[in-house]
Formats: C-alpha cells, sequence, structure tokens
C-alpha cells in the first residue's frame, strides 16, 4: 500500500494507495486517501502523531526533530509498521 517515499533529510513524504487497483497510463497506482486516514488515526492510537498532506491527503508526512536517536528511530518505524498493519485490517479486512 506504499507507493512512493520520498524526502530530504528526516523530512519524509510515504505515498498511500490502493495496489488493488490497475495503475494508469504512467504507471502509477491510484491515491487511497480512505487508506492514509486509517493510517494516521491508527498512528495516534499508537502513541505516533504523523500529518497528512499532498492531493486529498494521501501522503503520511514524518517530521522527526533534528536531535531524534537512532533508538527513537527504530521505534517510529516499529509504531509505523504497526500502524499501517492495523488500518489495513480495518480499512480492507487483511
Amino acid at each position: 500500500c506504499i507507493g512512493n517515499v520520498r524526502g530530504r533529510g528526516l523530512m519524509i513524504g510515504i505515498e498511500i494507495v490502493d495496489e488493488r487497483q490497475a495503475a494508469d497510463h504512467m504507471g502509477s497506482l491510484p491515491a487511497d486517501s480512505q487508506l492514509a486516514a486509517a493510517i494516521q488515526n491508527a498512528c495516534f492510537n499508537n502513541k505516533l502523531l504523523l500529518e497528512k498532506g499532498g492531493r486529498n491527503g494521501t501522503v503520511i508526512r514524518l517530521l522527526c526533530p533534528l536531535i531524534i536517536t537512532q533508538a527513537e528511530c527504530e521505534e517510529v518505524i516499529a509504531r509505523f509498521k504497526k500502524s499501517v498493519a492495523d488500518a489495513l485490517i480495518e480499512v480492507r479486512g487483511e
């Protein structure tokens, strides 16, 4: 469900897509705003605050502070992975 990851430094955008649907003529999968909202909500429930951005709110934004530690980065990744799994179950039953 992650279409593209982009950014510079600690400002990262994670595009949420519906990989079950066909890609367009440029090879891009359609955005999934419902899943992006569910991921943001699941992150909040897992004590991780993230923003949404992009067209129709389909890009999850990671805006880490410059003083983040390696251990904190690993914790963010673990919580984000759990949140994506929780959101997929909620929205798609997967």
